[in-house]
């Protein structure tokens, strides 16, 4: 659900997510934006972020996205913090999902309770 920014910054879009208990966020369509950072809920259960990618939409074609080492691309994330993109191995896909993993296997996390985290995207400049 995309959300107002406080000046309407033309460029900028706020979308909330839901990581539910399982650690699994639903579908995101990216809509050809870029992800420049998440802000964190101030109740999480302590786990990285991970993500799957697609590019048609349906669950069974979402793949874990790897670095160009070839490993699952995790991100460190803190409760209450905002994490900044881009990441080394950036990815501009039509479809994302941010999930609740362990740092570098993917490996889901279990959270305590479906947490709310708000992804901001930048639209591409014409």
């Amino acid at each position: 659900m995309d959300i107002n920014i406080a000046g309407f910054p033309s460029n900028l879009v706020a979308q909330k997510v839901t990581i539910n208990t399982t650690g699994n966020s639903e579908m995101i369509a990216t809509q050809g934006m870029a992800l420049v950072g998440i802000f964190m809920p101030a109740s999480w259960t302590a786990a990285a972020l991970g993500y799957k990618v697609g590019w048609n939409g349906k669950d069974l074609n979402m793949q874990v996205m790897e670095s160009g080492g070839g490993t699952p691309v995790t991100t460190v994330a803190d409760a209450d913090t905002f994490v900044p993109f881009p990441m080394p191995d950036a990815a501009f896909v039509p479809f994302l999902q941010i999930n609740s993993v362990t740092v570098n296997t993917a490996t889901l996390v279990t959270q305590g309770a479906a947490r709310e985290l708000i992804l901001l995207f930048r639209k591409y400049l014409n």
